[in-house]
């Protein structure tokens, strides 16, 4: 409930909050970012975070839009999940309703269509949706992929082997 509430509050807010930063449009994205807060308190992070943290920490990307790069194409990874690499114990069909449920309170009626108003988002905002555009060279898609915290990956929905980590991060390049 948490997490529905802020992303609602935050596709209703965010660009009104930098682009003509009302004090409603501000209010609304401060509960947004609280109400995300009290869900991973509960449920922990997944890779956008795990991998969140290197593109922050080694190349000063700042956090949010560290997050933000991944989103879209997590979402469609996550989206082809079968039986076989389906880390969440719910199993696939729970993991197929919440990837419905996001598409839905994104007002997108696929996951493909959420990837691209995400990476749309990020453009709306003023911000590079591509690592190119934030000085990342190809060579260093490697060991941005090798330098993913496990315990945050491990709470993703499904399994992220290195070689699909980096193909991930070689499509966002």
């Amino acid at each position: 409930a948490y997490s529905c509430e802020a992303l609602a509050l935050a596709r209703d807010n965010l660009f009104a909050a930098v682009h003509h930063p009302t004090l409603e449009a501000k209010q609304a994205m401060l509960l947004a970012a609280h109400r995300s807060g009290q869900a991973i308190a509960l449920t922990k992070t997944t890779a956008p975070h795990a991998l969140s943290y290197v593109l922050t920490s080694n190349f000063g990307i700042p956090h949010g839009h560290a997050v933000a790069l991944t989103l879209g194409e997590m979402l469609l990874y996550n989206s082809l999940a079968t039986e076989d690499d389906t880390l969440d114990p719910r199993g696939l069909n729970y993991l197929q309703n919440t990837l419905v449920e996001i598409c839905t309170l994104l007002r997108c009626e696929t996951p493909y269509a959420a990837s691209r108003y995400l990476n749309d988002l990020l453009s709306a905002l003023g911000l590079p949706a591509r690592l190119s555009a934030l000085g990342i060279r190809p060579e260093q898609i490697t060991t941005i992929a090798d330098s993913v915290d496990s315990d945050r990956l491990s709470n993703n929905p499904r399994n992220l082997p290195r070689n699909e980590r980096i193909s991930l991060l070689e499509r966002i390049l």
